[in-house]
């Protein structure tokens, strides 16, 4: 005679999942702005790379979700779970302002000169029809080059310039 019984043994997962490429501590990840100067949370579920010692398809989860617009730095959370543990990578995505603002220049212009066939040159930057804008707001510094009250003995090319709050120049 013989009697037998039976037991379910399941293994218990207590290693959690990890994410490779998550920022470390305090890092920020810029992320570049339309020309709206807004930009678009990317889908770090699959930038990351979560991996799992049990699980070959841990679920990875993001907040806010890829694709929320943003203006200003937003806290990024993701989670990798494996059914019985859950890791995190907590990060700041920042804006980041690679469009040059834009600047419109006056007319080519006929100065007078003196009996030295010379000119103090004007300040066109701050002449009525020339403007500057940028996309992310704010007034662009204008310059020009040669710089104001330079002497003038001849045709001569100005350029106005317009610098962002970013540092990009147009």
């Amino acid at each position: 005679n013989m009697s037998t019984c039976a037991l379910t043994i399941n293994p218990l997962d207590n290693v959690p999942p990890t994410i490779s490429g998550c920022p470390a501590p305090g890092e920020q990840d810029s992320v570049n702005v339309n020309s709206n100067c807004q930009f678009l949370i990317p889908n770090y579920a699959i930038v990351l790379s979560p991996l799992d010692d049990c699980n070959p398809s841990p679920t990875v989860t993001q907040l806010p979700a890829a694709g929320t617009t943003s203006a200003t730095a937003v806290n990024v959370t993701v989670s990798v779970s494996d059914g019985s543990n859950t890791t995190t990578c907590t990060f700041e995505a920042v804006p980041r302002d690679l469009l040059a603002p834009t600047i419109t220049c006056p007319a080519d212009r006929v100065e007078t000169a003196d009996a030295s066939c010379e000119f103090v040159l004007p300040d066109y930057t701050t002449r009525p029809e020339v403007t500057a804008s940028d996309n992310c707001g704010g007034t662009p510094v204008r310059t020009q080059s040669p710089a104001s009250t330079t002497i003038i003995n001849g045709t001569t090319t100005v350029t106005l310039f317009a610098e962002d709050a970013a540092g990009n120049i147009g």
